[in-house]
């Protein structure tokens, strides 16, 4: 797992997902301030959507509002239910924002990572590049990490 300045509370992807909107739910008026994009969200990238423009909207997050306009919901009960179970400390809203970002940040780079080693055994398989140079490659890929 990844581990950050923020180690203490390190959680789950999905988990800092659901805190962030937890918090979001408690404290509407932090998406007035968020650092979060849509590109950040990779479980509930739906959901964030969903909420950016619910608030965009209406300035709240009215459940009774939400439930009447939403298109799944069963689906919004089961996801409402499941955050009002989550004990978030909108205090540190912008700890979990940071954590989320570091994290989609983190994976971006392992991303990059992979991509340059199926590239580097592509060229090797196809003779384009040398084992020892290819080693060479992969010895810098892991000095870089």
């Amino acid at each position: 797992m990844y581990y950050s300045k923020y180690d203490f509370y390190q959680v789950r992807l999905d988990d800092i997902e659901l805190t962030i909107f937890s918090c979001l739910l408690n404290k509407p008026k932090l998406m007035e301030k968020t650092k979060l994009e849509d590109k950040h969200f990779a479980k509930h990238k739906e959901i964030w959507i969903f909420m950016k423009s619910f608030y965009r909207r209406f300035k709240c997050f009215d459940l009774n509002l939400m439930y009447t306009i939403s298109s799944n919901k069963q689906n919004l009960i089961g996801f409402i239910t499941q955050l009002l179970d989550i004990e978030p400390v909108p205090a540190n809203f912008e700890l979990y924002e940071q954590q989320l970002i570091d994290q989609y940040e983190q994976k971006q780079q392992e991303r990059i990572k992979i991509n340059t080693i199926y590239n580097l055994a592509n060229d090797l398989i196809n003779g384009n590049i040398k084992l020892e140079k290819f080693y060479e490659k992969i010895d810098a890929l892991k000095i870089t990490s």
